[in-house]
């Protein structure tokens, strides 16, 4: 699977574990991840040359 799809797919779990489980932070630790998979992503792809 992309990177990118992961990355939105952990960010909408983990938005919605936080408001399923207010005060945990498992919610904000999985968004965490996808946030920083979807950031590595974008930068990997804009240092690729353009075609």
């Amino acid at each position: 699977m992309n990177l990118r799809v992961i990355s939105l797919v952990l960010i909408f779990v983990g938005i919605t574990i936080e408001f399923a489980t207010s005060g945990s932070q498992i919610g904000n630790l999985i968004a965490g991840v996808g946030i920083a998979g979807y950031v590595y992503d974008f930068f990997k792809r804009r240092q690729r040359p353009p075609l």
